[in-house]
């Protein structure tokens, strides 16, 4: 019985020490990657960042930028965007949505913009600011009303 106790303590010790390894940090602007750098640059060039930080380990690393506005990107370990949320009433930048997505939207839902999207492998998720969510093909082309 002893060795096993031992044994669940040790496994606990282990896996408490590898899990520290991708917690949420604290970074500074200057840290994040190129590639992010130039996207904020050029979608929020007089915005004030209020803080960013990084979590995981190598290609699994995520950063979020928080401005004082509210507006809130995640991008991943290369600068690419995984979200753009936009504060509650406002729309994210013009130019960040794909074109197909933006027309669509736009010839769709013409009274409402878009507040956040985000991407992954399985493509596109969209919140307008009525509060409806759209879901898109990698290829940008529409699947659905998400309910």
């Amino acid at each position: 019985m002893k060795k096993f106790v031992t044994g669940i303590a040790l496994l606990s010790v282990v896996a408490l020490s590898s899990c520290s390894d991708d917690s949420e940090k604290i970074i500074g602007i200057d840290d994040i990657p190129p590639t992010a750098s130039s996207f904020i640059s050029t979608y929020y060039p007089s915005a004030s960042v209020t803080s960013v930080t990084s979590e995981g380990k190598g290609m699994d690393t995520d950063y979020d930028v928080y401005f004082a506005d509210g507006s809130k990107i995640e991008f991943n370990y290369d600068g690419e965007w995984k979200s753009v949320d936009a504060p509650f009433g406002a729309t994210i930048p013009a130019g960040i949505a794909p074109e197909a997505i933006a027309q669509y939207v736009a010839a769709n839902y013409h009274d409402s913009g878009i507040n956040e999207i985000s991407r992954d492998r399985r493509g596109y998720e969209v919140e307008l600011l009525n509060g409806i969510d759209l879901e898109f093909a990698p290829d940008c082309s529409f699947i659905r009303v998400d309910k």
